[in-house]
């Protein structure tokens, strides 16, 4: 199987689009607070506080199913490169990937590397397709390949992982909450230990945050290899209230002491990244 970077360009045409909306939105907000009078009246803060308390985040559901392909990219584009990107190689590549079954999951605004080896990219792309053999076709068509050299030049960073759920699983992605996309390369006869972390950081957990798993992602097993795919051991998304929770946790003195050596002991190698989900305008 040769998965090319074809995909990884399509998945980030998707989130480009989501992160400028993104963008464009807080710029508007911050022009409209540069222009709104300094002075209010009683009546106005008044109804500013109402709005507040009245305030529901976005949200938005997905569901995981078995016997599908989940691709996980982590990327960065080149910012001179974004309206070139854009302009010349979405509008060709997006009808391709719906005629092939692509589907996209969802985006996140990366926020911050919390732990690993892997840099910190800009966005994560989740994607769903119905095969590994699906993509392979579709990087074979003659469409796709002219296309090469604009999606070539536009890549800064890029990691890519691919797959599988057990169990099907519905996750609600909130605009209010952080998600972190773990992946880990756990040293042998690692089982018993990773089970005494899970249960040694339980009380922690609860105390800060807590964060809660929100899918379990198994890597498949043939995949290329390319320095650019990442074949972990396990991997999964976990929601948080926000990251500096997570740091709390990292910093409880119980967590310190008595879970994290465990979790040290059992993995080799642990990459986590926060995120954001980008709702679409």
């Amino acid at each position: 199987m040769n998965i090319k970077k074809l995909f990884f360009f399509v998945i980030v045409g998707f989130a480009l689009i989501g992160l400028t909306n993104c963008s464009s939105s807080h710029r508007t907000t911050m022009s409209h607070h540069k222009t709104m009078p300094h002075h209010k009246s009683a009546s106005h803060h008044k109804t500013a506080d109402s709005a507040r308390t009245s305030w529901t985040p976005q949200k938005t559901t997905v569901t995981l199913e078995p016997g599908k392909v989940y691709e996980v990219t982590f990327a960065s584009i080149k910012k001179e490169k974004m309206a070139d990107f854009k302009e010349r190689y979405l509008p060709k590549t997006m009808p391709i990937v719906a005629e092939y079954g692509g589907k996209k999951i969802g985006m996140f605004k990366v926020v911050a590397k919390t732990g690993g080896e892997m840099q910190r990219p800009q966005m994560i792309a989740l994607f769903e397709w119905p095969s590994l053999e699906v993509l392979d076709d579709m990087h074979n068509d003659p469409r796709m390949k002219p296309l090469g050299k604009i999606r070539d030049s536009s890549i800064s960073f890029f990691r890519q992982s691919f797959y599988e759920i057990k169990k099907e699983t519905t996750i609600v992605f909130r605009s209010d909450k952080t998600y972190e996309f773990f992946t880990a390369w756990l040293n042998p006869d690692s089982g018993e230990t990773l089970g005494q972390y899970f249960k040694a950081s339980e009380p922690m957990k609860k105390r800060h945050g807590p964060p809660i798993f929100k899918a379990n992602l198994s890597p498949l097993a043939e995949v290329p290899n390319k320095n650019y795919i990442l074949k972990p051991h396990m991997a999964g998304i976990v929601e948080w209230p926000n990251t500096q929770t997570y740091y709390e946790l990292k910093d409880d003195y119980e967590f310190a002491t008595k879970a994290a050596p465990l979790l040290e002991k059992a993995v080799a190698r642990l990459d986590m990244i926060h995120a954001k989900f980008v709702f679409q305008r």
